[in-house]
């Protein structure tokens, strides 16, 4: 088990890790591990092992969305598709904001 480091006046003790102390290491290392794989997953690292990058490279939101729209616009969903909540929204906001 960890050791906390009390200072004592100058004087060190350790003692057992407190409750406190291993919820704020488990948190750290949580963090820790999110940030690395989200980098992992976007900005990638050379894996040794198989030879190969790990990046993984997504299109901006918005431009997913759009290529959704438009397969569902000529009908590669088909027509029931067209009467769906999220189309019907997305319909509305480009035909009351059409691009330049």
């Amino acid at each position: 088990m960890a050791k906390d480091i009390i200072d004592n006046n100058g004087s060190i003790t350790l003692q057992n890790e407190s409750t406190e102390s291993v919820n704020t290491r488990t948190a750290y290392k949580n963090t820790k591990a999110a940030v690395k794989y989200k980098v992992d997953r976007t900005a990638g690292f050379y894996d040794e092992s198989t030879n190969q990058n790990t990046k993984t490279i997504y299109g901006q939101i918005s431009d997913q969305l759009d290529m959704l729209y438009k397969d569902i616009e000529s009908g590669k969903f088909g027509d029931t598709a067209k009467t769906g909540a999220w189309y019907t929204h997305i319909k509305s906001v480009k035909d009351n904001n059409p691009k330049g």
